[in-house]
């Protein structure tokens, strides 16, 4: 029981590490500076979004091999087949919104203003004056 316990612990220690050191290339790979086009710096979706879009969409696939190829023969097949399925869907819908919130959320900013499109492609854009004035401590009128 004991071994046991240790594999798995050592198991999970060796994917952590892995998944800590593709993370790592990934950040480096990225670089450091924004990305610059039309008289705007816009930020880029970083290296945790893109790992939980691929690890969403590899869980997503293998799970629907397992619940339309593989199967179950265990005599609760029915209950285990329904949890996959509701893994599958969960698993799937944090993946779109993961992906869709890289297509859709957008930061840029130029020398006078800084604009972000939200969520729902709406817009929210403010100068650095007035988002200097956010900063300040409302109750002692220093920024903090």
């Amino acid at each position: 029981m004991q071994s046991s316990i240790f594999l798995t612990t050592i198991k999970f220690m060796l994917i952590a590490t892995v998944v800590f050191g593709v993370n790592v290339i990934l950040v480096t790979l990225q670089g450091k500076t924004a990305r610059y086009r039309d008289g705007w710096h816009r930020l880029t979706p970083g290296p945790m979004m893109w790992t939980a879009v691929i690890g969403g969409a590899l869980l997503t696939f293998f799970f629907c091999y397992i619940y339309f190829f593989v199967g179950s023969t265990r005599p609760d097949a029915e209950t285990q087949m329904n949890w996959l399925l509701g893994l599958l869907v969960a698993f799937d819908l944090m993946t779109m919104i993961v992906a869709y919130s890289i297509v859709a959320d957008e930061v840029r900013w130029n020398e006078t203003r800084i604009e972000r499109r939200t969520f729902l492609f709406g817009r929210r854009s403010m100068s650095w004056n007035e988002l200097a004035e956010i900063g300040i401590e409302p109750a002692t009128g220093v920024s903090p």
